[in-house]
């Protein structure tokens, strides 16, 4: 029920795709694991189309979540066109309802019902099996690196080194080189500084 439901945007679409074959992540930010993740899934499949949802995608900035779904979408984008894989992705932004009994059926409105489910993440495996979807675990290189977090902080820790090339070099041991050129532009690392609860703002 409305329960901490105040903001589920954006709505799903008005027919759910077809069944097919599914990502979901977070993706903050899209590292290379993710990467990896998605090329075994594309390899697997091919020549289908991969969906890749994109949850969180109503969740306020914040340490944990920096980059809105569209930002996230574009770093995507940008990895998949230089490998040569933009053609076969498709796109949905699910918002959370921090509800995980119910998630699937959610989540169904917008990528689709049960299909197949290419996933790193044994909770999110079990969640989707129990509702009927066919399940392909596929192993994530490095976990213990590159998770989200990690990511994060050794993404805010470049943000005061000046040399472009050193930060580069510390970045591509987790990020795809596509990806650190898009983090690169405007305030895209600066904001995970800004975002930090114990930073005191100046109006």
């Amino acid at each position: 029920s409305g329960d901490g439901r105040v903001n589920t945007d954006p709505a799903p679409p008005s027919e759910p795709p077809e069944p097919g074959d599914v990502v979901l992540g977070r993706f903050q930010p899209f590292h290379l694991g993710h990467a990896a993740l998605l090329t075994s899934v594309l390899d697997t499949v091919s020549p289908a189309v991969v969906m890749v949802a994109i949850g969180s995608a109503n969740v306020d900035p914040g340490p944990d979540d920096p980059w809105s779904a569209a930002e996230r979408q574009e770093m995507i984008e940008a990895w998949a066109e230089h490998e040569g894989h933009l053609d076969r992705l498709r796109f949905v932004h699910i918002p959370d309802i921090n509800d995980p009994p119910n998630w699937v059926e959610h989540a169904e409105m917008y990528h689709g019902q049960s299909g197949v489910l290419h996933t790193s993440d044994e909770p999110t495996g079990s969640l989707y099996q129990a509702s009927g979807w066919v399940i392909r675990q596929h192993e994530l290189q490095n976990r213990d690196d590159l998770v989200g977090w990690r990511v994060r902080a050794t993404l805010k820790l470049t943000f005061d080194v000046p040399e472009e090339d050193a930060v580069r070099m510390i970045l591509k041991e987790s990020i795809p080189s596509p990806v650190i050129d898009w983090l690169s532009l405007d305030d895209r690392i600066k904001r995970l500084v800004l975002l930090e609860p114990d930073i005191e703002r100046i109006a």
